[in-house]
């Protein structure tokens, strides 16, 4: 399995994270731009150091990818809320 798709989860919700913390410091405004040059630049870098045509074992993307998942989702902390809520 190539590290494609699990670097793309992982680059989203770091930038998700990036980008929340950004948003704190310095205004709303600026949470939407420093996202999109958080993806870009961390596709970027996964693509020019070929990070991404490595071949790893399927437990090991499928480890990244969920991981990728779980910190996306503690920055979105509603959708938490929202999960809770239906199961009640």
């Amino acid at each position: 399995m190539k590290l494609r798709i699990p670097l793309l989860l992982l680059s989203l919700s770091m930038a998700l994270c990036l980008s929340y913390s950004i948003g704190l410091l310095w205004g709303e405004s600026t949470q939407q731009i420093a996202y999109l040059l958080s993806v870009v630049g961390l596709i970027f870098l996964f693509e020019k150091t070929k990070m991404s045509e490595r071949k790893v074992n399927r437990l090991v993307g499928i480890v990244i990818g969920i991981s990728a998942v779980c910190a996306g989702s503690l920055v979105e902390l509603q959708d938490w809320s929202y999960v809770i809520n239906m199961l009640i």
